[in-house]
């Protein structure tokens, strides 16, 4: 397949206590970015992937400069179908919202590049409520999962389904990724990414694309 992007899933949650040492000569507190490198020393690749998605769908906020507030965005795809699919998750003072993206990439075929996703969104309200839903969320440590890089005994591959999470603050931006997570199920960071996308299949009758 042309232009393979790994899948991306996606949260923004404030992390006080990993930034509250990040501060500039001044002592004002300063924007941390947490782009993980690839075991190869080069920046993971689905970050750029997920620049690319993020454009393509027309989202309006650029994560990786923050949020004022908390924005979360899970990321679900499989790349022999093509397909990607977002939850969004925003909070603004103490309302969220939610929007489920579900599209399929259209590529160049001249170039083999990403051309356009074709999306359709909807707006969407947990089942059970929002306190229900966001303290099942960040039980499942939603915002500290590690990148698989760094994560020894987890081995990555090239085809089939990923889930990506991207994570921002005013104060702080990260993103995690891992492909083919359910075929781990001895590591602590998938099983929690398994249970965060069956959490949003059953509160926003999401179904995955496979």
């Amino acid at each position: 397949m042309k232009g393979k992007i790994n899948c991306i899933t996606i949260c923004i949650l404030t992390l006080v206590n990993t930034i509250s040492g990040c501060q500039n000569e001044t002592g004002e507190k300063r924007f941390v970015q947490d782009i993980p490198n690839d075991r190869n020393g080069n920046q993971a690749g689905i970050y750029k992937s997920a620049r690319i998605a993020e454009e393509k769908i027309g989202l309006k906020s650029r994560i990786t400069e923050g949020f004022n507030g908390m924005q979360i965005r899970i990321w679900f795809g499989h790349s022999l179908s093509d397909s990607v699919q977002l939850v969004l998750l925003q909070k603004q003072g103490v309302e969220w919202t939610a929007e489920l993206y579900s599209g399929k990439y259209i590529y160049d075929k001249n170039t083999g590049h990403v051309d356009t996703i074709s999306s359709v969104k909807i707006q969407k309200t947990p089942k059970d409520g929002w306190t229900f839903f966001t303290e099942k969320l960040f039980s499942m440590n939603v915002t500290q999962l590690r990148h698989s890089s760094l994560v020894p005994e987890y081995d990555q591959c090239a085809d089939g389904y990923g889930a990506s999470v991207e994570v921002a603050t005013k104060e702080y931006y990260r993103i995690c990724n891992y492909s083919c997570f359910q075929l781990f199920p001895n590591i602590p960071e998938a099983v929690s990414l398994e249970n965060i996308i069956r959490l949003c299949e059953e509160q926003f009758a999401f179904r995955r694309v496979h």
